[in-house]
């Protein structure tokens, strides 16, 4: 048995008062993230390819494709998102997503239909910046041929 200590008290309460005040929205990252746009979403994946046009062994692309909300608490509930699909010459998927998780900090993306998805709905707008600096320094995270 488990229990939630005077912490876990307090996180819920604190959770709970945004939301009856209204302020969930704003304040909760999870409903921040439900809540965010596709026209967001695109905007963000457009400005991301933009700074890395110059890279030559790096292809990425815009791909639609679907959030889950939760598992336990909201199981099979999707929301419609965009992702970055990320393709490196010279690299098959499953090392991309290796070379991903395996920066710092991770970049957690996943493989679905021979492509390598970044789900822009599961990235916090202020860390593209941060996000866009790991795809830089994917090509280079290859092994010496």
């Amino acid at each position: 048995a488990l229990r939630a200590d005077k912490l876990v008290y307090a996180a819920l309460e604190a959770t709970l008062l945004e939301h009856a005040t209204g302020r969930a929205a704003e304040t909760v990252p999870l409903i921040q993230m439900i809540n965010i746009s596709l026209d967001s979403l695109e905007k963000r994946a457009r400005r991301i390819i933009k700074q890395l046009t110059n890279i030559t062994t790096l292809r990425i692309e815009i791909m639609e494709c679907k959030t889950a909300i939760g598992g336990g608490t909201t199981p099979g509930v999707t929301v419609p998102s965009l992702a970055l699909a990320v393709t490196l010459d010279g690299s098959t998927p499953e090392n991309v997503e290796i070379r991903l998780r395996q920066s710092s900090p991770p970049v957690i993306a996943r493989i679905e239909s021979g492509h390598v998805l970044i789900d822009l709905r599961t990235v916090q707008p202020n860390q593209d910046d941060l996000l866009t600096m790991k795809l830089v320094d994917l090509p280079k995270s290859l092994p010496d041929s």
